[in-house]
């Protein structure tokens, strides 16, 4: 019983020595966002016109790979739709051809 009580000891020390590694790296990096903050502003406002230009670019592309997703996936979901019918189809078939066969042929007049 004693061994128990002293692996649950165990366990919340370790418990406790992973808390506060967690805790000095949150403090580590919320100093460090704080400081990086203003380098990241000016990043984002120099690169800004960069990237409104290239998604401009990208725009027209995206929009031919868009429309092809969409043909995709009509014919998958036409596909999806039909496959199980299948089985109902042949035997409609094979009931047709049974049916025909046994038919008479019709005379035509000439």
């Amino acid at each position: 019983m004693t061994g128990l009580i002293a692996l649950g000891g165990l366990a919340l020390v370790g418990l406790l020595a992973v808390g506060m590694l967690v805790l000095l790296a949150s403090v580590i990096k919320l100093v460090l966002f704080v400081v990086l903050l203003p380098i990241r502003l000016i990043v984002n406002l120099v690169l800004f016109p960069v990237r409104l230009l290239f998604g401009l670019l990208l725009l027209p592309i995206l929009a031919v790979g868009l429309l092809v997703g969409l043909v995709v996936m009509v014919i998958a979901s036409v596909f999806a739709l039909l496959v199980p019918l299948l089985p109902v189809v042949l035997v409609g078939l094979v009931i047709w051809a049974v049916v025909r066969a046994g038919r008479k042929p019709v005379p035509t007049v000439s």
